[in-house]
């Protein structure tokens, strides 16, 4: 069995028999496991594949982490964000500001990541700043739906009522110059008394 002793250390953290693990030794907790599988896990299971005659495992996840940002470097956002989902890796992978910087840039040319923010800001989430950019979009698409010539129209229906105390707005009282029917007629002059 190798042993876990000897000139490397992980994470700065040296694991002599000297050293105490104390809770401040897992500050770097993803450097810690980023370090351990790439020095470690992945050259025993390569070792081990490899002595007893079996073919590499053919993963995504194996690659250091610069192959795997390189890989998703021309993914779209749809589906960037779609590896996110995978797995806690790929999610922190998936995530860099690296990837989602030229998206940003690309589909939302000239804005801020955020309101007040410069815009060039050295310690923005791009991931956060496209996520919330693009939903601001979507919620203006959706609104120029309902309010087309860009200024808002009344909603039908909602009427003043002079029965409700202050005048508050009611949707079931149609106006009371508009009695199409005598059951609206029959609200209207109870909306009126």
């Amino acid at each position: 069995m190798a042993s876990l002793r000897g000139p490397r250390s992980f994470a700065g953290n040296s694991l002599s028999a000297g050293h105490r693990i104390g809770p401040g030794s897992f500050r770097d907790l993803r450097g810690l496991w980023a370090q351990l599988k790439d020095e470690l896990c992945v050259p025993l299971l390569t070792g081990a594949c490899r002595a007893s005659g079996r073919p590499l495992p053919p993963a995504l996840l194996t690659l250091p982490a610069e192959l795997k940002e390189a890989c998703l470097r021309d993914l779209p956002p749809a589906d960037l964000a779609a590896a996110m989902c995978v797995c806690t890796e790929l999610r922190h992978v998936a995530s860099a500001n690296a990837l989602w910087r030229p998206h940003f840039e690309r589909d939302f040319p000239g804005e801020r990541p955020a309101p007040g923010l410069p815009l060039q800001p050295a310690a923005v989430s791009w991931h956060a700043a496209y996520c919330a950019r693009a939903e601001q979009r979507r919620r203006f698409k959706a609104l120029r739906r309902y309010y087309p010539g860009g200024r808002a129209t009344p909603r039908l229906g909602a009427q003043r009522c002079r029965a409700s105390p202050q005048g508050a707005t009611t949707t079931g009282c149609p106006p009371a110059s508009c009695p199409t029917t005598p059951a609206r007629a029959a609200s209207a002059s109870a909306c009126s008394e």
